[in-house]
């Protein structure tokens, strides 16, 4: 097993759905432009499995290298049919290994991160930051904000035009 194109394709897997998008706002709207069906695709290949089959689809075309060395050679009976099916299974675990050396490389990140957590020692809040806590501590909450939209049962309804139906409305 050759793990070259995995490793390519894994680059280009992290490149693409993980760094591009932080360094800066040109990403992200080169992706706005991108016709919406093109665009609907580049959100739902942030999984690794699929967006790492394709990758190892064009990687294989572009490079000729096999990952699984053994699919070059299929078997005669399979005719005209086997370069696309050797191509497909190829895919298939190129595929496969990019999506496990995503899971390995995620979990080595949460890792790090729960490490430095507990290392680092909590750091005085920013003033940015203690202006919003004393917003959200100002603003009401949820419950609070339904439970003063509820009518009460001396006024009128507040949907549009009962006021009209109870007799509450102008007179002309």
């Amino acid at each position: 097993m050759v793990f070259e194109v995995a490793l390519m394709g894994l680059a280009l897997h992290l490149l693409i759905w993980d760094k591009l998008p932080n360094w800066g706002s040109w990403f992200t709207s080169l992706i706005a432009a991108l016709p919406a069906p093109v665009g609907t695709l580049y959100e739902q290949w942030r999984c690794s499995y699929c967006a790492g089959f394709w990758i190892a689809l064009a990687l294989h075309g572009l490079t000729g290298i096999w990952t699984v060395s053994s699919l070059a050679e299929m078997p005669a009976y399979l005719g005209a049919l086997g370069a696309p099916v050797a191509w497909f299974l190829d895919a298939l675990a190129t595929a496969t290994l990019i999506f496990i050396g995503s899971k390995i490389l995620a979990a080595i990140s949460r890792s790090e991160l729960k490490l430095r957590l507990v290392e680092e020692p909590a750091a005085e809040p920013r003033k940015q930051d203690q202006g919003l806590a004393a917003w959200q501590a100002r603003r009401p909450s949820s419950a609070a904000v339904k439970e003063a939209r509820r009518p009460t049962s001396g006024s009128p309804s507040r949907r549009p035009g009962a006021a009209f139906r109870r007799g509450g409305g102008r007179s002309d």
